[in-house]
């Protein structure tokens, strides 16, 4: 994977319908499957990466194929440092952090392009992103840096999720146990081409 690679993520809301849709982008186009498998409740979601030019045609063919399966979808012709990383799982809490933004969406499309510009339109840190079993299909991420800046970067991701907004909070002066427990939750990866639970 290029680190110029844009990415795509489809979510629908049948199995069946996903599995076609990987087969409707993956003909149209040279991209990679990044991760495609089952959220709750009964989605199935496909992330993948590639040339800018390709993807955005393998994510057309993928959302004529699902119509009105689908639940939402996003694609990011540059996506912000740090994000493949975090999809991946990875994680970089900052342990003298000031304040922490904690951002949770109803998609996992709306939540990853929140999460896009709430780190390139305000100066925070991203601590790691969550796509997380045992929630309904929601997801979260969390920022990290001075209060009016995770306040801004807070406010970025409530308008870019809209009506996808689960809950957000920002937390002042957070304890080392907040920061201990931060991103506990098993989470779901992309690396590998499949979803992969992790500690």
């Amino acid at each position: 994977m290029s680190v110029h690679d844009a990415l795509a993520l489809v979510e629908v809301d049948a199995i069946a319908t996903g599995l076609a849709a990987v087969d409707a982008l993956t003909k149209r186009a040279a991209v990679t499957i990044r991760g495609a498998g089952v959220v709750e409740p009964g989605r199935y979601v496909i992330i993948t990466s590639g040339p800018l030019a390709d993807l955005e045609e393998a994510h057309d063919a993928a959302l004529r194929r699902v119509g009105r399966a689908r639940v939402d979808d996003v694609l990011l012709p540059a996506p912000a440092d740090g994000l493949w990383e975090a999809l991946a799982g990875r994680q970089q809490i900052d342990h003298e952090a000031a304040c922490v933004g904690v951002i949770e969406g109803t998609t996992l499309a709306g939540t990853v392009l929140a999460c896009d510009r709430a780190i390139k339109d305000a100066t925070v840190a991203l601590a790691g992103l969550r796509l997380t079993p045992g929630l309904g299909g929601r997801a979260w991420f969390v920022v990290t840096g001075h209060l009016h800046d995770v306040e801004a970067s807070v406010a970025v991701a409530r308008g870019k999720l809209g009506a996808r907004l689960w809950r957000a909070e920002v937390i002042a002066r957070p304890s080392p146990e907040l920061l201990s427990v931060l991103l506990a939750p098993g989470t779901l990866s992309v690396e590998g081409g499949g979803w992969n639970k992790r500690a």
